[in-house]
């Protein structure tokens, strides 16, 4: 068979100048169908042609790969016998450098030679914002920001290459870039050796002409904390290293705490922030916060860690913590512990864990004990009590001045606590109105003060914050529900979130119960009951426009409150009352409940003090049924810290005498003269109408139907 050869002479009629790569003398004439001839030829990032020159002593054929066709193009013929030329035009190259190919074949297709078409474009770079990233030795992953002109449709082009020290047959370290390419993450896992590590990452990236562009970064861990010799103890043991009521101790002995991470830190829901002005608030418990509870979920630490960076357990973690160095912290009524100081060489060993690995443990309200405190806990046959608002029935604008707010739930028995809700949870809860029906709400049991409810902060022995929004798990349908309405007021016109009430219309007493009070009357009809309400002595409840929060836009909007303005009478020792008339004639329950939402008109000269009472003949003679407090509203430009901005819930047991009554009658007033003022929360006294109007949201009389 007679031998063929291809050779090929290139011109450039580039718009800019270019380079080829030949060689420089002639190799070998292969034989026909055993080799092929191949060259790479490099063109310009412009547009421009090139043209090649071919010899043959036969039929040739030119073509180009389907790829290559987006952006070059045999101009004319394609091809030829003997001596002939190609001439090739290409496009212009905005992107990264790219590779071609144009196949020139014999007439058999037997021999095809190869010229490789390279042409420039934009110098391929990628850069990563940092050059070393330090770990503890809990297994964890951690981003850095990713910098490169590099289309992410190039991503498998990136590859890495791990070397550790000490060398591991498992690689510990597993980096990925983000689809985007605008990040790459390193994830570690435990280091449970005593030895620190180090990894070199290099990141590298192939173009298309094979030009490797890479990139290192180095990845250090530390060792876990503890020794050889540290020994575990139990909940029980740790607790008893503080005999007294209250103390605190720095923990000299090489001893571990392990147990079941509770806490949720990006709930934002953790902890307990404190106001450093008036004005503005200490985030960083947020991130500081963390609680763990024993293996059985008997008993519970708070833990503090040094910053955010150091709080490194996630929800659901079985986490061991050395604690040589840390302080014990125990606090009483209720009893509880805190361990502080917490920083990355307290961490032992977290195994990842799930929702279903933590212990379950149920109460009612009244069932709730010490050991409980800083557990995760599942409180069963529990209701929103006022059916109206979102679950924070605050002002939004006020979201950065003040740390949180406890929203009260009653249960099955008539015992009430608070669920509170940070504020920083505006961005992350759900923007959902309270539920209308029964079920479960979890969290985590804790003992927090509230000044902005009470003047020295009491709100109860044991409250519950939430992880998540899951922990409301109580129905949304008001017919699930152990308590009916036998009255229920409302301001609102058609108010959804009230769906058993009425608006308040002014209307006589005459008119709704068939008989005269003096004065004018507020009241309604319902298809349960019936209810009245009027003041002292004229028998009028003025009515106040004024600000609520609307639960799906969590800001204020216009809405209409009713209330009262407290009068002193210093003849009576008291402040005239506002009154309540309903009736209970067939109603058969063992538990009637008066639940209603306030705040004051003012923000300053306001009465602070209330009292509510029971009447079962008629109002001849009345029993105290309890005390309650309605603060300050708050005040933009002089924010103080008892001033609330927003509604406040009050609930009340009522006596059982007053069930199966034509007429019962509840009446609130103030038992003393004192005032907040500008300055107090009730450092000044009020007389006559100075005691600023009060203002009411919501109200009902419901009994349990069970």
């Amino acid at each position: 068979m007679k031998n063929r050869f291809l050779s090929y002479i290139v011109s450039s009629l580039a718009l800019c100048p270019m380079t080829f790569v030949s060689c420089e003398k002639e190799a070998e004439i292969p034989e026909v169908g055993t080799f092929g001839k191949s060259i790479a030829v490099t063109l310009p990032a412009d547009k421009g042609n090139t043209v090649l020159t071919v010899n043959s002593d036969g039929q040739w054929f030119a073509s180009l790969a389907p790829s290559t066709k987006d952006w070059a193009s045999i101009d004319g013929n394609d091809s030829g016998v003997g001596k002939g030329a190609v001439k090739l035009s290409f496009q212009e190259n905005n992107g990264m450098p790219r590779r071609g190919i144009l196949y020139i074949s014999s007439e058999t297709k037997a021999t095809i030679d190869t010229v490789f078409l390279k042409q420039y474009g934009t110098e391929a770079f990628f850069e990563m914002s940092a050059d070393t990233l330090k770990y503890t030795c809990v297994a964890s992953v951690n981003e850095t920001m990713f910098d490169t002109n590099i289309p992410a449709s190039n991503l498998e082009k990136f590859s890495f290459d791990i070397v550790s020290e000490p060398a591991y047959d498992e690689p510990w370290v597993e980096p990925a870039l983000s689809a985007d390419l605008k990040k790459i993450s390193f994830a570690v896992k435990d280091n449970e050796d005593f030895e620190p590590r180090k990894a070199k990452v290099t990141v590298s990236f192939v173009n298309e002409w094979g030009d490797v562009i890479e990139q290192p970064i180095i990845i250090t861990q530390s060792i876990p904390g503890g020794t050889k010799s540290t020994v575990v103890k139990t909940f029980e043991e740790i607790r008893a290293m503080i005999p007294g009521a209250e103390g605190e101790l720095k923990i000299e002995d090489d001893i571990a705490l392990e147990g079941w991470v509770i806490s949720n830190k990006e709930s934002l829901n953790m902890g307990d922030c404190p106001n450093k002005t008036n004005h503005s608030v200490d985030r960083t418990p947020n991130s500081t916060t963390a609680f763990i509870e024993s293996e059985d979920g008997a008993l519970g630490f708070r833990l503090f860690t040094t910053s955010g960076k150091t709080n490194l357990m996630n929800r659901y973690d079985f986490t061991k913590l050395w604690l040589k160095g840390l302080t014990l912290v125990k606090e009483d009524n209720p009893t509880r512990y805190t361990i502080k100081g917490i920083a990355e060489e307290h961490y032992i060993k977290v195994n990842t864990g799930s929702a279903d690995q933590i212990p379950v443990k149920t109460r009612y309200i009244n069932t709730l004990k010490d050991e409980d405190v800083y557990t995760y806990v599942t409180l069963k046959r529990v209701e929103m009590p006022a059916r109206r608002g979102g679950l924070l029935p605050v002002n939004g604008g006020y979201k950065d001045r003040f740390t949180k707010y406890p929203l009260l739930f009653a249960d099955i028995h008539g015992d009430w606590m608070y669920v509170i809700t940070n504020l920083t949870c505006f961005d992350i809860l759900p923007k959902k109105q309270v539920p209308f029906g029964q079920g479960r709400l979890s969290g985590i049991i804790v003992h927090e003060k509230f000044e902005r409810f009470e003047k020295d902060g009491n709100i109860g022995r044991y409250q519950i914050r939430h992880c998540s929004y899951s922990d409301f798990a109580i129905s949304a349908d008001v017919n699930d529900s152990y308590s009916k309405v036998i009255v229920e007021w409302t301001n609102e016109i058609d108010d959804k979130s009230a769906p058993n009430s009425h608006k308040v219309a002014r209307k006589s007493p005459k008119d709704i119960i068939g008989e005269d009070i003096p004065g004018i009357s507020w009241g309604l009809r319902p298809s349960d009951g019936w209810g009245i309400m009027y003041q002292e002595p004229k028998g009028t409840w003025p009515a106040y426009a004024s600000n609520f929060t609307d639960p799906n836009k969590m800001g204020t909007t216009s809405a209409t409150s009713w209330g009262f303005t407290p009068t002193w009478d210093a003849s009576l020792g008291r402040a005239h009352a506002g009154t309540f008339v309903f009736s209970t004639k067939d109603v058969k329950t063992s538990m009637l409940t008066f639940v209603m939402t306030v705040r004051q008109h003012k923000s300053f000269n306001v009465a602070t003090y209330f009292a509510l009472e029971a009447s079962a003949d008629e109002g001849k003679t009345w029993t105290k049924v309890g005390d309650f407090t309605i603060p300050p509203i708050a005040d933009w430009g002089n924010t103080m810290p008892f001033h609330l901005p927003g509604d406040k819930t009050i609930y009340f047991v009522l006596p059982q005498e007053l069930v199966g009554l034509d007429r019962a009658m509840l009446r609130m007033y103030c038992p003393n003269n004192k005032k907040a003022t500008s300055t107090g929360y009730d450092n000044g006294t009020f007389t006559d109408k100075s005691g600023g109007a009060f203002l009411i949201s919501y109200a009902a009389v419901r009994y349990k139907n069970i």
